[in-house]
């Protein structure tokens, strides 16, 4: 408008062509635009699920790893428990079997030690009964209770 007022028509017929051009432009770029726009849209929907994907894979992550240290933990108490490994109570159990053993043998020696006892007590018992018999024998020989032996009337005979 501005170049036909100005008496410039030639002006005017090319910037009517090139409106035209740019208007044709626009029509075809149109389609394009919209399915560009559909396209970023649906890609922004696929990055906010794989975001959310990667998030709980994290969680999930984090879950096993302290799934994993609290079975190990688990496993190595039990293993403990059961004294497999040289643990304490695995110690406790060799000292205490250690220490049957130590029992048994010395109550094996107070056996030993017992017959030879009871063996040497059998033989002081013959030799204080022997001691006894004599004194016995000797009292009752001075109290005249006994009858005189024929040896006895012999010793008196050979004046002993």
């Amino acid at each position: 408008m501005q170049a036909l007022n100005s008496g410039r028509e030639d002006l005017a017929r090319q910037a009517l062509e090139k409106k035209s051009i740019e208007d044709k432009n626009i029509q075809d770029l149109i389609p394009i635009h919209n399915q560009a726009s559909e396209t970023a849209k649906r890609l922004r929907i696929q990055l906010n699920q794989l975001k959310s994907k990667l998030d709980e894979a994290k969680s999930r992550q984090g879950t096993l790893i302290a799934r994993s240290k609290a079975a190990k933990a688990q496993a190595n108490i039990n293993k403990k428990m059961l004294g497999i490994g040289g643990g304490s109570f695995g110690n406790f159990d060799k000292y205490e079997e250690k220490i049957m053993s130590l029992e048994s043998e010395a109550s094996a020696y107070e056996e030993l030690a017992g017959e030879s006892t009871s063996l040497e007590m059998e033989f002081k018992k013959l030799s204080s009964n022997s001691d006894v018999e004599a004194s016995l024998l000797a009292m009752k020989q001075k109290m005249g209770m006994l009858p005189e032996s024929p040896q006895a009337g012999e010793d008196k005979l050979l004046g002993q």
